[in-house]
């Protein structure tokens, strides 16, 4: 399976709609993407390191370029980087990615390999599982590696820099304030904080990060109630209404 093909940013984002333009929040589509894909996740063996992500864009991109993310004192930022010897220089993995229509995951975001502490023989297996559930919402999302400085308590709030061409995502306890946010990936908690009731394991599937949009209202992302059968593949994700 190839994962680390490097494409110019302006390819492997081509399609992906604008932050402010993607799918409702509670569209069945959408809710059924992220059913199936963190079904998959709850099963690959790295439970707790995938995400299933929205996939979107912030702002023009070329393919002369690739994003790349590179951590803060507070989280982290992501920024266009031109490729050549300082991408070469830079020893780089890929920690996002969307699926081609040729069954292929392309990387969306890199970041320092030494950064990733995944052993890479573990990551193709539970990467291919997950590109399989999430073949059929391709357009719609995608899945990335969590940090591992990531505290299971915080959300990342992005904000976008359109005058520096970056986002910048800060961990949060709590989302605050009068703009909407998007909730941008989901990842399960973990496994071992399941209790197990009448055969099924039962768990909260967190909003792992939210976009501050300029618009006005609207709902936070919160929690989403999910249920895993033990023994199976089974995840059925309820979505708060």
């Amino acid at each position: 399976m190839q994962f680390e093909r490097c494409v110019g940013a302006a390819s492997a984002h081509i399609r992906l709609p604008d932050v402010s333009q993607t799918i409702d929040q509670k569209d069945d589509f959408l809710i059924d993407a992220v059913s199936k894909g963190l079904c998959a996740i709850a099963s690959s063996g790295l439970p707790t390191q995938l995400a299933v992500t929205l996939l979107h864009t912030h702002f023009a991109l070329s393919d002369s370029e690739i994003l790349v993310e590179f951590a803060t004192e507070t989280g982290f930022v992501i920024r266009p980087v031109p490729l050549g010897p300082m991408t070469s220089a830079m020893q780089l993995a890929p920690c996002a990615w969307r699926v081609h229509s040729t069954y292929e995951l392309i990387p969306l975001v890199w970041r320092p390999a030494c950064e990733i502490q995944v052993p890479l023989t573990k990551l193709v297996d539970a990467l291919r599982r997950v590109m399989l559930a999430l073949a059929p919402f391709r357009d719609v999302v995608g899945v990335s590696l969590r940090r591992h400085d990531w505290d299971s308590d915080t959300i990342a709030l992005e904000k976008t820099d359109l005058s520096r061409r970056e986002f910048v995502s800060s961990y949060v306890k709590e989302l605050h304030g009068p703009r909407m946010n998007l909730t941008t990936a989901w990842f399960l908690d973990d496994p071992a904080d399941y209790p197990l009731v009448a055969g099924k394991y039962f768990c909260q599937v967190r909003s792992l990060s939210a976009c501050e949009l300029e618009e006005q209202g609207g709902e936070y992302g919160g929690y989403y109630h999910v249920q895993v059968d033990k023994g199976s593949e089974h995840v059925s994700v309820y979505i708060p209404g």
